[in-house]
């Protein structure tokens, strides 16, 4: 795993054109569920397994960002 902060690491996905979204149709951290989309042959295995390492932090992130109206939690109807 990298020494990135998750800002850092969520950055960087957004400069490959990954997009993470929190499903908060649970009420607990635990329960969410975290999506992503990304262009085909982005997700390489090293990407992937940091997605996993860091799921419930970038969940709690993600999460956090929302309830101060910084971004989305979900992804828009049209995905």
């Amino acid at each position: 795993m990298s020494n990135r902060t998750i800002a850092e690491f969520i950055s960087h996905l957004n400069s490959l054109d990954v997009q993470l979204f929190v499903d908060d149709d649970k009420n607990s951290l635990e329960k969410m569920r975290l999506r992503c989309n990304s262009p085909e042959g982005i997700l390489t295995a090293e990407l992937r397994q940091e997605l996993v390492d860091r799921k419930t932090e970038l969940i709690s992130y993600l999460h956090q960002q929302k309830a101060e109206g910084n971004l989305p939690i979900s992804p828009s109807p049209h995905l």
